[in-house]
């Protein structure tokens, strides 16, 4: 169906979606004065279809509302700037709304609920207020505390936490292993930061999972590239392996082989990614594949075998047919690394 929109309309509808743009993409009807637009242009839209009512006085231009339609991230996104433009106090991103805007690493997609962390004495009616969104609400989560706003941002155009915050304020909700994990994400970034996630952790004494918390950030090291290296460190070493050297990187004759992700020094054994150096043979057209050189066939050490579902979902039974070694890793027994 093709719609005819007078100028005027179609200038308006570009004017909202620009200024609705740097607030997640969602607007308040009280914002069209401030942007000199009228009251009686949002009514022409919805008649259109053009604009779709998230919440009691929240809208979106239907292109993003579609766009969203098709992507639970977008979507989950979409509703969050919704329910922060519902209040009438500031509120921000928390747990694992916030490890969504600042992609912290999840066991899920998105999380089931919305979380917002707002300050004491906010009003909540606005949330509760009846909505024509065709899609069901999430469920919303409001946390009550004092927050100092300067170590707040945005992301997306949405109010959020800072990292510290929100990676304590997401373990707390997850399993042991995963918690690890979303700490071991923030450590990449900045490997001296224990303390200050301890001390942030400490400002949150009555916080539900704290304990776990404080389990998972004993565990935690900076070094740890992606989430799967976390869960195979901490598998791994539950099953019996001592404590790995990470990142470490591999040197022979020939000079820097590459790095692996996770090394042990007694066993002369490593696991990661096969990232020697790209080495062309002689002669080879540009067109041919170049070779990558092994850490392991080049230094012989010794590769322990782990994919990403057992590093996700457990670990098992691995076989070096080569060696005639087996690692059994759910039972910490180690005989094939001896």
């Amino acid at each position: 169906m093709t719609i005819n929109l007078s100028d005027s309309l179609h200038a308006a509808r570009e004017e909202l979606h620009s200024r609705a743009a740097p607030q997640g993409g969602a607007f308040r009807r009280p914002d069209l004065a401030a942007w000199g637009i009228d009251d009686a242009t949002l009514r022409a839209l919805i008649r259109r279809r053009l604009a779709v009512r998230l919440r009691h006085g929240i809208y979106t231009d239907v292109s993003l509302f579609d766009a969203a339609y098709a992507d639970e991230t977008r979507m989950h996104l979409l509703n969050l700037s919704a329910a922060v433009l519902s209040l009438d106090y500031p509120a921000y991103a928390f747990g694992q709304s916030a490890a969504v805007l600042l992609g912290l690493p999840l066991p899920h997609r998105v999380p089931e609920n919305l979380s917002l962390i707002r300050p004491l004495r906010s009003d909540l009616r606005a949330l509760r207020r009846p909505s024509t969104h065709r899609l069901i609400l999430p469920n919303l989560i409001v946390t009550t505390h004092s927050l100092d706003r300067a170590t707040t941002g945005t992301a997306d155009g949405i109010p959020v936490v800072g990292c510290h915050l929100a990676a304590i304020s997401t373990a707390a909700q997850l399993p042991l292993d995963w918690a690890v994990g979303v700490l071991d994400s923030v450590l990449w970034g900045e490997p001296g930061a224990v303390g200050s996630l301890r001390e942030t952790l400490d400002d949150w004494p009555l916080m539900r999972g704290s304990g776990s918390v404080r389990r998972a950030l004993a565990l935690a090291r900076p070094g740890a590239q992606t989430i799967l290296e976390s869960l195979s460190r901490v598998r791994l070493c539950r099953a019996g392996l001592p404590e790995p050297q990470l990142q470490v990187p591999m040197y022979d004759a020939q000079g820097l082989i590459g790095i692996v992700d996770m090394w042990w020094e007694p066993r002369r054994c490593w696991r990661g990614r096969r990232c020697g150096e790209v080495r062309r043979p002689t002669g080879a057209l540009p067109g041919e594949n170049p070779r990558r050189s092994d850490p392991g066939e080049r230094a012989a050490l010794r590769p322990l075998g782990l994919g990403g579902h057992e590093a996700a979902h457990g670990l098992g039974r691995r076989a070096d047919p080569k060696r005639g070694t087996s690692f059994s890793l759910t039972s910490g027994s180690l005989s094939g690394m001896k």
